[in-house]
């Protein structure tokens, strides 16, 4: 009887099992099927999309953000998936963070002060104003035009124009081109960013000013205090460098500086190292802003930088030279120029002009009659020469005064005509020891040029003439005055910019003329 019991349950509880792993497997069958059914779970960003949409769509007021995202696609530009900053949001987020590696400040972006408390649309829609004010700083600075007065032609300012331009490309170019699309095309204006940037990275408090003096007031102190200006500009790693290591970069520092790379603190690298890195970030800042305002220019030029004391010579688009300069004192400014060069002059002469006849060489005349001819100088009337030795200094003087051409003439042995009313050219000069100087302020306004037959052969050379370096040596040697007309002119710029680069590295240059002082404090304004 038990036996059979327990045969019954035996067979029982294995129907139960069967039954129950069946209904078990058709239960899961259910919730796969049901699971496969069901709506897939919302993408918050396409979500936020459809609220924003809402917004746009009810936008009743005009503004430069909403109006962005309308022609951009009406999506929201700077979030993923997960609401988190997306890569070009994250690009963007970092380049306004470290925004003064354009010459700009981001306290000056409301948007952006509490950007990071911000989430959703409210980020967004920050961001998109920040960017809408970056690339047009970035375009045309922080000043307006009328602050700055040149001969260059001014790019023109079309905000409307050029933001739509942006709305058309944004999604579909890689976001640091369109940045750098967004900036001016000038090769000197670029590696001046590159510029800035090292030196931005590399110092530690840009506010930070020490009182520096020359080697010969007190040289112990002088190098004690440089050490210390050095070490916060980065260029040392200690306090305690060794002698050399010292050395080497103050010579880095004069360099960064344009000043005489000696290791010797005298008056002008003592100045300069007791200015404060911010006071050099707003020279470079300037000379940003100054090249934002410029239209593009020619790929082939050769340009001056007055303050830098050098000239550059382009040949499309990149420096193929570069030559110190001297020019005018301060009582005799070198001015600003756009022209075009259009012919040499071989051994030339050197009309005097009358404010030098009347301010130098009249009264050394009337000291010394011999003394134009001792020099070289020749009197002209009506075309002809008349002895010098014969005039009456004294009564009233109406002759040109002309000085032979040579090695002793005041023009050396070449100048360079772009025509000007101001009758400002380059040229040649005996006086080859003033470009050793620092501040080459020396001449009546024209421009010394340094190794001027070095830049002369690579002109005739790009220019395919007649006249090669050779032959005009030799009419050098013949003593034969010669005028050489270029085939195609070439376009000159002379500015005056507070900061250049030799290498990609930052160059920063004084204000010789205090031409800029007004508009950097302006500029400071703009920027605190």
């Amino acid at each position: 009887m038990i036996k059979k019991f327990f045969q019954l349950y035996t067979i029982t509880y294995s129907r139960i099992l069967i039954l129950s792993i069946i209904f078990g497997l058709i239960a899961c069958d259910q919730a796969e099927s049901e699971k496969g059914t069901s709506s897939p779970k919302s993408n918050p960003l396409d979500d936020l999309n459809k609220e924003f949409k809402s917004v746009l769509d009810n936008q009743v007021n005009s503004s430069f953000s909403l109006d962005f995202y309308k022609n951009s696609g009406g999506q929201l530009l700077w979030l993923n998936d997960n609401l988190d900053l997306n890569d070009r949001g994250k690009l963007l987020y970092s380049m306004i963070t470290h925004v003064n590696d354009y010459g700009l400040n981001n306290k000056q972006y409301p948007s952006f002060v509490n950007i990071d408390s911000l989430d959703g649309i409210a980020k967004d829609t920050a961001l998109t104003s920040c960017f809408i004010q970056f690339i047009k700083e970035l375009r045309w600075g922080l000043l307006p035009n009328e602050y700055f007065v040149s001969p260059f032609p001014v790019s023109e300012r079309n905000e409307k124009e050029f933001i739509a331009s942006i709305t058309e490309i944004i999604n579909t170019t890689d976001f640091q081109q369109l940045i750098y699309q967004c900036q001016p095309d000038h090769s000197q204006y670029h590696s001046l960013v590159v510029g800035l940037k090292i030196f931005n990275n590399r110092v530690l408090d840009v506010n930070k000013k020490y009182a520096v003096p020359s080697y010969k007031k007190d040289s112990l102190l002088a190098y004690s205090k440089a050490a210390e200006v050095l070490f916060n500009y980065g260029l040392i790693d200690s306090l305690l460098v060794v002698d050399s290591v010292l050395i080497n970069a103050l010579k880095e520092f004069q360099q960064e500086h344009g000043l005489n790379a000696d290791g010797v603190i005298g008056s002008n690298t003592a100045k300069a190292l007791s200015k404060s890195p911010y006071d050099y970030f707003l020279n470079a800042s300037l000379a940003l802003e100054k090249w934002r305002k410029r239209e593009d220019w020619a790929k082939d030029r050769i340009a001056i930088n007055i303050a830098g004391f050098h000239l550059k010579y382009f040949q499309d688009d990149q420096t193929t030279r570069m030559h110190r300069v001297v020019v005018g004192t301060r009582s005799n400014k070198t001015i600003e120029i756009l022209d075009s060069l259009e012919y040499l002059v071989i051994y030339p002469f050197w009309y005097v002009p009358y404010s030098i006849i009347s301010n130098e060489l009249l009264p050394k005349a009337r000291k010394d009659s011999s003394y134009l001819r001792r020099n070289g100088y020749e009197l002209l009337s009506g075309g002809k020469t008349v002895n010098s030795e014969l005039i009456d200094y004294n009564a009233g003087f109406k002759y040109t005064v002309r000085q032979k051409g040579g090695r002793s003439n005041a023009l050396g042995l070449i100048k360079f005509i772009f025509p000007n009313p101001s009758y400002i050219y380059l040229h040649d000069t005996p006086s080859k020891k003033l470009f050793n100087r620092e501040m080459r302020t020396f001449s009546h306004g024209c421009i010394r040029l340094e190794n001027p037959l070095d830049l002369a052969k690579d002109l005739l050379i790009r220019d395919n003439n007649k006249y090669n370096i050779d032959s005009v040596e030799r009419l050098i040697k013949d003593r034969v005055r010669t005028k050489v007309y270029l085939n195609k002119k070439l376009p000159i710029y002379i500015h005056y910019t507070l900061a250049s680069t030799k290498d990609n590295n930052i160059v920063f240059h004084n204000d010789v003329y205090g031409r800029d002082e007004k508009i950097l404090v302006e500029l400071k304004k703009k920027l605190e």
